[in-house]
């Protein structure tokens, strides 16, 4: 048998709990009342999907990164671009971990600083993904799922309003901070996928979504590009 990893031993140290709240917006507060749609079992992290999750998103323009994870290697100061693809998918499993996040000087950064500082990293875990979409669309999560060693994403993308300013050719960042109601050891997690479909999230009586197409497979390898 193999020794378990940290995170199990500090999930048996601990005890598992779920929670889950709406989306929060500008004024929205954060709520833990409802139940993940996850079947958690004796022996670690569950698989799940959740609509709906707790979450943080920040928009960048000028070809930035909203939120990011630096290597240890890289300055801390150092604003990463767009295309540098830096921690396009991040688990953050550990405050230790949470405390290393760079979050620009944007709208909402205070919140999601809060956002990551109230995770209860025993029982929860943040996702950080990163996208790219043209500037006059906006994104909505429709739902997340996991499994021990991965994670997806599907979001809905549409028009932002008439009276918000935009450029057609110009595309922005859209960094999301995700909290998943389970406990994920980021060191077990090797795959990630994402899905984007038009129009609004359209939840069925059991959460599901309406489907949409592929923007991006499995990725094999460590998450937030080895960091």
């Amino acid at each position: 048998m193999s020794p378990p990893t940290r995170r199990r031993v500090l999930q048996a140290a601990t005890g598992l709990a779920t929670g889950l709240a709406g989306c929060l917006d500008g004024t929205a507060e954060s709520t833990r009342t409802s139940t993940a749609a996850a079947d958690q079992g004796a022996s670690g992290p569950a698989n799940g999907k959740l609509s709906d999750p707790e979450t943080v998103s920040l928009r960048a323009t000028a070809d930035r990164i909203p939120v990011w994870l630096p290597d240890g290697d890289s300055n801390d100061d150092e604003w990463p671009t767009q295309d540098s693809r830096y921690g396009d998918h991040v688990v953050i499993d550990a405050q230790k971990r949470a405390d290393r996040v760079e979050i620009a000087d944007l709208p909402d950064s205070e919140r999601a600083r809060t956002f990551l500082d109230e995770t209860d990293y025993a029982a929860e875990t943040v996702y950080l993904e990163t996208m790219r979409i043209e500037e006059c669309f906006r994104l909505e999560l429709c739902h997340v799922s996991w499994a021990s060693d991965s994670v997806g994403t599907d979001y809905a993308r549409d028009v932002r309003s008439w009276d918000e300013a935009c450029a057609a050719d110009e595309r922005v960042a859209e960094s999301w901070l995700i909290r998943i109601p389970d406990a994920i050891d980021r060191d077990e997690v090797h795959g990630y996928s994402s899905s984007m479909g038009t129009g609004s999230c359209s939840h069925g009586p059991s959460g599901e979504t309406g489907g949409g197409a592929s923007t991006g497979g499995a990725n094999a390898g460590t998450d937030g590009g080895g960091q």
